[in-house]
């Protein structure tokens, strides 16, 4: 699909598309009874005696119909069938479609496959829209910051920049959803000393939330620090690292004050 949308910008000057793709369906792998169907005469109830009637009349009303549709003229109001939107009601015409899975009665095979209803499967289809912009465009120039697709950054969440003990853990939030121009992101957060010797371990933060809710944007981690010597005068550092070197790692100032004393062995080293 990508190479088709490259092709047509590329190749053919193409600037705004359409990519889209057929509706859903159902499958049944038992057949079809009559009760999952609906003849064009049963449009209408009407009793035995007005049985011809009923044949003119659904004639006359019923302009075209398939096994998922009918276009019938305007206030018709067929049993079974479920008026939907029809050319904006732009049109003499009104549009109906089954109930449900039941199906409108044809000839012909095919009935497995469950075409008919109010569904997702049956009445949504995807659509892509997709606006090509050169980058020396007036358009892209004037709208750079919206068009230009950036990482999501994280931050840290917690108040507090004092640690006091050896395990401890931490807050963080995904600044913006990813969707439209933000994409997810990796990043690896750990501490380090003044002079950027690592002293903790790292955890990993896959920020990849599309919640538009920003408390579903947080993420709890948990760190161990190497059994040092730290002192609370000295300036420790929170260090969040884009796994892929795009942005610049952000460091954020810390003091610790452990009260007891470290062990003399260092067992993440």
């Amino acid at each position: 699909m990508k190479n088709l949308v490259r092709i047509i910008v590329n190749e053919f000057g193409g600037a705004n598309i359409l990519i889209t793709a057929d509706h859903g369906f159902l499958y049944t792998y038992s057949p079809l009874t009559e009760d999952d169907k609906v003849g064009r005469n049963e449009f209408y109830d009407v009793d035995k005696e007005n049985a011809g009637a009923l044949k003119r009349e659904s004639a006359r009303r019923c302009v075209e119909y398939g096994r998922r549709y009918a276009i019938m003229q305007k206030g018709a109001q067929p049993n079974y069938l479920l008026p939907v939107k029809f050319l904006d009601g732009k049109t003499e015409f009104a549009g109906f479609a089954p109930r449900e899975s039941i199906r409108i009665k044809m000839n012909g095979g095919g009935m497995n496959f469950v075409h008919g209803g109010i569904s997702l499967q049956e009445m949504v289809v995807p659509v892509i829209e997709y606006h090509y912009l050169r980058n020396d465009s007036m358009e892209y120039k004037r709208n750079k910051q919206k068009y230009d697709t950036k990482p999501v950054t994280v931050h840290l969440l917690s108040a507090s920049c004092k640690i006091s003990n050896m395990i401890f853990s931490l807050n963080f939030y995904q600044k913006d959803a990813v969707g439209a121009n933000r994409e997810a992101a990796a990043y690896q957060v750990y501490f380090t000393d003044e002079n950027g010797r690592q002293i903790s371990d790292v955890q990993k933060i896959i920020a990849d939330k599309t919640s538009n809710n920003g408390a579903e944007r947080t993420f709890r981690c948990q760190f161990n620090l190497k059994s040092l010597k730290y002192s609370n005068t000295a300036a420790y550092y929170l260090v969040i690292a884009d796994e892929q070197g795009l942005q610049a790692p952000q460091r954020e100032l810390f003091q610790i004050d452990i009260a007891f004393a470290a062990d003399e062995f260092d067992f993440f080293s």
